[in-house]
């Protein structure tokens, strides 16, 4: 990201290694590293944004059955996808407050930047620069740069499309806070025939879960828990790390409660972190690792 702001030409090659590495990881423990992206804690937003971007395609790339090679071309794509917006000036890119028209317009210049900055580099596929050309195209045509739609927009175009939306709707930026999974999953799903392809939407779902590793959950009983592994049977009763009994009391050592097997107890919704005063990041380090 720093060579891209001082205008150096990125070694394709190591961007390559740091991808086979992800793809990796994400072909030995895929629920490991799709849950844990989200609870990783880095300064750079636009970092941050382009890893977990990176792990969520390589998901989708992973169900849709692709090899290693094309997993390989899709995550340099998704890594590199917003590089543009290192040559976006910082005061719009970082602007807390709504951006006028004109900022919009710059905003929206990024796409480009990114796509003509790719393009000088030796080694990068044209596959791997579709995801940045169009991971802003949308399903209805209503999207930029180029008002693509439907089938215009490649595979990769709309799986990064997905995964680009929700991060940055689940992330803390200087304009907004973010979305719980949960709720940004719902809004996914709402808008799966207007901006996205409805099938990758569905595919996303079930990779993300409908509780995502990191989610805090009511029980039946009003205790309340963190969501620490997911449950491929039966995505609606995870494991959970118990931290607060039914009387709102915050338990001494938190428990680990596997609701695939106490069938008594269920979830009634998800919580939002702030309402309860929990770091999730920091609950999970003293506990889980």
């Amino acid at each position: 990201m720093n060579d891209v702001r001082l205008g150096r030409l990125v070694d394709v090659k190591e961007v390559t290694e740091t991808v086979e590495n992800l793809v990796e990881q994400i072909l030995d423990n895929q629920e490991a590293v799709v849950g844990l992206s989200k609870l990783q804690d880095y300064d750079d937003y636009t970092y941050t944004h382009s890893l977990n971007v990176c792990i969520f395609c390589l998901s989708i790339g992973k169900a849709l059955g692709y090899s290693k090679d094309r997993l390989s071309v899709l995550g340099v794509g998704a890594l590199t996808h917003d590089f543009g917006k290192m040559l976006v000036p910082k005061k719009i890119l970082n602007k807390p407050g709504r951006l006028t028209p004109a900022e919009f317009k710059i905003m929206q210049e990024h796409v480009v930047r990114g796509v003509d900055y790719l393009k000088q580099l030796s080694g990068i596929m044209p596959e791997a620069i579709q995801v940045a050309f169009e991971h802003h195209e949308r399903h209805s045509g209503k999207g930029y740069p180029r008002g693509l739609k439907g089938e215009e927009i490649s595979e990769f175009g709309k799986i990064a499309a997905v995964v680009d939306v929700y991060d940055a709707i689940t992330s803390d930026r200087v304009y907004h806070r973010g979305m719980i999974p949960s709720k940004a999953l719902r809004k996914i799903y709402e808008w799966r025939y207007h901006d996205f392809d409805p099938e990758l939407v569905e595919m996303f779902i079930k990779i993300v879960g409908i509780y995502p590793l990191g989610s805090l959950v009511r029980l039946s009983d009003d205790s309340i828990g963190m969501v620490i592994e997911g449950n491929q049977t039966n995505s609606v009763r995870p494991k959970l790390l118990v931290i607060y009994d039914g009387k709102g009391n915050l338990l001494p050592e938190p428990k680990k409660l596997d609701l695939s097997s106490v069938l008594s107890m269920r979830i009634l919704g998800t919580l939002n972190p702030e309402e309860i005063e929990i770091d999730i990041k920091k609950t999970w380090d003293k506990y889980l690792l």
